[in-house]
Formats: C-alpha cells, structure tokens, sequence
C-alpha cells in the first residue's frame, strides 16, 4: 500500500460560520472526501490524506484522516461551504492531534509537527506518505 501514491487535501477555513474541523467532521461522517474545484481529480481506488488544521498563528488540534476513494460522487454534503468536487470514499483511519501530544513518529518528529508543517507542495512526500504510514500502522496495533 504504501508504494502507492497518497494524496493531500488540507481543509483550513477563515469562516466565522465554519471551522476547519466542521469541513472534516463532515467528510468523516459522510464518508467523504471533497476538494477545491481547481485541484486535479482523484481516481478510484487512489489515497487520500486529509489534514484539517488551524491557521498558521494557532496552536488548535490537527484532525487527520487516512482515505481510500471509491468513485466520484455527485452528492455534495459541503454545498454550504463552498464550491467541492467531492468523491465516495472509505475511511481507513482518523486522528486528532494536540499541540502538546507526544507522540514521535519519525525522526521528522511529532505527528502533530509533521501535520502542522504539511502544505499543498506535500503531495505525496515523505511527510504526507509518513503520516499515511503511522494511521494506517495505529488502526492496526493501536496507540503506539
């Protein structure tokens, strides 16, 4: 699995109506996953890592979620947040993550500073494929 590619969708929102974590939760509950119309489409049987954080001068919890997508969908459960091409998708495993979490994964260091540190430049780099790694290895044996 991991030779696979994983891409990254990071779900951040400056709303006062919604946060960043309204966007995951939603995706999470529908089994979802969505994206900016102008990111490139995702295929079948493709990863997915989802990281939903706080902006930049925050120190809020990072939700994180490792995605497997079935097809595209036509089904829009984000309509009231804006503009998404959203795809089915089965959720392989999902985490939160706190500023004070200790909890080193790699030598990159924490989850929680491997999170924050990911931006749109990270499709499928060590980082997005090392955070994929440590979900997928927590559902399987637990907490570490």
């Amino acid at each position: 699995m991991m030779q696979d590619k994983v891409a990254l969708r990071i779900y951040q929102s400056n709303s006062p109506q919604f946060s960043y974590h309204d966007l995951f939760v939603t995706g999470l509950l529908s089994q979802m996953v969505g994206h900016g119309v102008n990111n490139h489409k995702l295929k079948p049987n493709s990863f997915v890592l989802i990281v939903a954080k706080p902006d930049i001068n925050e120190d809020g919890p990072i939700d994180v979620g490792f995605f497997k997508v079935i097809s595209p969908a036509t089904y829009n459960p984000w309509k009231a947040y804006g503009h998404f091409m959203t795809y089915d998708a089965e959720c392989i495993h999902h985490m939160q993550f706190a500023f004070d979490t200790e909890c080193t994964i790699s030598r990159l260091g924490s989850a929680y500073s491997i999170a924050r540190s990911i931006n749109p430049g990270h499709q499928n780099s060590k980082n997005t494929r090392e955070l994929a790694f440590y979900l997928t290895l927590n559902k399987i044996y637990g907490k570490p």
